[in-house]
């Protein structure tokens, strides 16, 4: 979460439970976090704000530009919505 590559989505995939358990523990201990629906928002001290969902046996962490695209794309009608909680914490 520290590099400058232009990274925009980070997915874990075949993750075990542990494993999972160990990475959530240190992504909550990058920022502050706030929940919307089932995903973590995580905005670090540098600015940087990041998207983090978890499922199963995967976790997708997103660049808030890149969650905001995808959001638009696949849940148009969800996007204002999730544009207000972004602006008004």
């Amino acid at each position: 979460m520290d590099s400058d590559a232009p990274l925009q989505r980070l997915t874990l995939t075949h993750i075990e439970e542990s494993e999972s358990q160990l990475v959530m523990e240190a992504l909550h201990h990058q920022g502050t976090i706030r929940m919307i629906e089932e995903d973590w928002m995580v905005k670090r001290e540098n600015g940087l704000e990041f998207d983090i969902s978890k499922f199963d046996k995967e976790i997708i962490i997103y660049t808030k530009q890149a969650y905001s695209k995808r959001l638009r794309i696949v849940y148009p009608s969800r996007v204002e919505n999730l544009d207000n909680d972004l602006e008004n914490p």
